[in-house]
């Protein structure tokens, strides 16, 4: 997982962060079922793809999470056997963000809602392409 992120991947799932675009998506997996914004982007879901693609204005990818039923078993204690303590912690409502830097560009980021502590997703941020070239 850490090794794909550094590249701005995911497992599971074509695309790239950085250097794919929502037309690809879109050509290889048709219309997603909804998109929403968040954040500095877009994010189009593609549930039978257990994916959520997010896009900034230029429709370049700069975050491409998982939801895939097989990381619903991973606890944080697991994560930290295998990638130490996590770079960065946010909490988001009832859920925490736990955050890796994987790259100078890319950050691998577990969410972790209280209820189950397990991994509900797992997002690849593209840190540099996220911000809006286009705001003020």
């Amino acid at each position: 997982m850490y090794e794909l992120a550094k590249s701005g991947k995911v497992n599971g799932i074509p695309f790239a962060a950085n250097t794919g675009l929502t037309d690809n998506v879109e050509k290889t997996w048709g219309k997603a079922d909804k998109t929403e914004s968040a954040g500095s982007g877009l994010y189009a879901t593609y549930s039978k793809k257990n994916a959520v693609i997010g896009f900034n204005k230029g429709s370049q990818i700069i975050d491409i999470r998982s939801n895939d039923p097989k990381l619903h078993t991973l606890t944080l204690s697991q994560i930290e056997q295998a990638l130490g303590k996590p770079t960065d912690t946010k909490v988001n409502g009832d859920d925490t963000i736990y955050i890796y830097k994987a790259s100078q560009e890319f950050q691998l980021k577990f969410i972790i809602p209280k209820s189950t502590g397990k991994v509900d997703h797992i997002s690849v941020f593209d840190t540099i392409h996220s911000i809006n070239n286009m705001a003020g």
